[in-house]
């Protein structure tokens, strides 16, 4: 903060002596600015004849204190940065004591003051009416934190405000969104209007809707995420890397839907990278999410950084697995040797990259979390489409065969995923969504969650398969 352009209050009281039979007082005093913030850091100096002086710096909370005070004359001295030393000498007596003295810092950087007469005790006010209790909208709301490398279009609704092409600048886009969630949510559903219920304008309380979008600077991000973090109890965060074929305004609907079916408590962080959102763009979008990493990867550390979380859990889909192995490569290359993994848990979930170059990244990228899984299917048309195009099996295919690594917990989904692609799972299935809330909010191992059961590849190598017919479990 500039200090000499600030106009603060600073607020002496000062109060009566506790102990009258030896005439001695207490001084009391705050320090505070126009905004009725403490301006910690102001040294507060109060000298006599005979006596040492005696100083203060103004703490956090902008109290300051002398305790068994003489009445007589006294200097008064405020030191504070960007201004000019303050001093004045007055009588400390009873009358005094129980005043208030103000002084005001100017623009010019010198001091106003003025000294404020005792008064007469007031009997406290009554209580203020409690208030009404809050109107039940109909829906609760999540705020979704976004990082983006996305063109911003601000002459666009907010739905389109930021679009398919890259930013030309070198930077991240910041900010924060609103989305309801309807109360009567179902668990893996992202409720939209549906032209066979006669439904055209989205409805916040039957539908998910994006409400609202606040584009904010990169302090600003983060004093809002570590507000977040410090008023929930787990300070957890769910950050998120959307997949191919998506929209920024379907990305942050997604992460949403999952922060909420899995029961975050902190935040959801969205990182949306410029998808052309159309299935006659795979390769564009291959393109673009090889240029991501390079904005990907410091994002990621600043939130590690910076978030205030206590737990960082990361969740990529499809072709978002590319630039989130890619950046945790990065990041674990310059972690020092035996040095604390910097995310609690990383879940790829069906990841269209080469098999064999996941399994040569993983030797690397698992370092950078405590733990890492992989959800797989081999009842998933896009990944079948995609081995097809690059003639290689894809990571988040199991068929013909299944991916397992030592130290990766591969987690088989076919059995449970009945929708017609079979490539988004992640948020749509029950079963899968419940396996992954007792893997994140439980922090439990494969081996603890049912229904998965064991299966076993090679010598060592096991992974787990969720049984044909498996109900929704209640995750707890």
């Amino acid at each position: 903060m500039d200090m000499k352009r600030v106009c603060c209050l600073l607020a002496l009281i000062l109060a009566l002596p506790v102990l009258a039979q030896e005439e001695l007082l207490q001084f009391r005093g705050v320090v505070i600015n126009a905004q009725g913030e403490p301006w910690a850091g102001a040294t507060v100096t109060l000298e006599t004849e005979g006596q040492a002086p005696r100083s203060v710096v103004v703490d956090g909370s902008g109290e300051f204190v002398f305790e068994g005070i003489p009445p007589g004359s006294y200097r008064l001295t405020v030191q504070a940065e960007g201004f000019a030393t303050f001093t004045q000498v007055f009588d400390l007596d009873r009358r005094v004591s129980r005043g208030m003295l103000l002084l005001f810092a100017n623009p010019e950087g010198g001091w106003d003051v003025r000294l404020e007469e005792p008064r007469e005790a007031l009997p406290p006010p009554p209580p203020p009416p409690m208030p009404p209790p809050p109107e039940d909208k109909g829906y609760a709301e999540v705020e979704v934190f976004y990082g983006t490398d996305r063109a911003l279009q601000r002459n666009k609704p907010v739905e389109e405000r930021f679009g398919p092409a890259r930013s030309r600048w070198t930077g991240l886009h910041r900010g924060v969104c609103k989305v309801s969630v309807p109360r009567d949510h179902r668990m893996g559903e992202i409720e939209r209007p549906s032209i066979w219920k006669l439904e055209v304008t989205p409805d916040p309380r039957k539908h998910m809707v994006l409400l609202g979008l606040e584009e904010l600077g990169q302090n600003g991000f983060y004093k809002r995420l570590q507000g977040n973090m410090t008023k929930s109890g787990g300070r957890e965060l769910l950050v998120f890397v959307h997949g191919y074929n998506v929209t920024f305004h379907d990305a942050v609907l997604r992460t949403a839907q999952l922060a909420y079916d899995l029961g975050i408590d902190g935040a959801p962080v969205l990182y949306s990278w410029p998808s052309r959102a159309s299935l006659s763009d795979y390769t564009r979008d291959e393109a673009t999410i090889g240029a991501s990493v390079f904005a990907l990867e410091p994002f990621l550390r600043e939130l590690a950084a910076r978030s205030g979380a206590r737990s960082i859990y990361l969740v990529a889909h499809s072709m978002g697995n590319r630039a989130l192995t890619r950046a945790l490569e990065r990041i674990a290359l310059g972690m020092r040797q035996g040095a604390k993994p910097m995310f609690s848990e990383i879940i790829l979930t069906a990841p269209d990259i080469d098999a064999r170059e996941f399994a040569s990244l993983a030797q690397t990228f698992r370092r950078a979390g405590e733990r890492v899984t992989l959800y797989a299917s081999s009842k998933d048309g896009a990944l079948k489409a995609s081995k097809q195009v690059h003639g290689f099996a894809r990571a988040g295919d199991t068929d013909p065969d299944v991916l397992v690594l030592s130290g990766i917990d591969t987690v088989d989904v076919s059995q449970v995923d009945t929708s017609l692609l079979g490539h988004s799972y992640f948020g749509d299935n029950c079963s899968v969504i419940a396996d992954m809330k007792n893997l994140l909010r439980h922090r439990k191992p494969p081996q603890e969650r049912s229904p998965l059961t064991r299966k076993e590849k090679g010598p060592g190598l096991l992974y787990w398969v969720f049984p044909a017919g498996a109900s929704c479990p209640t995750a707890g």
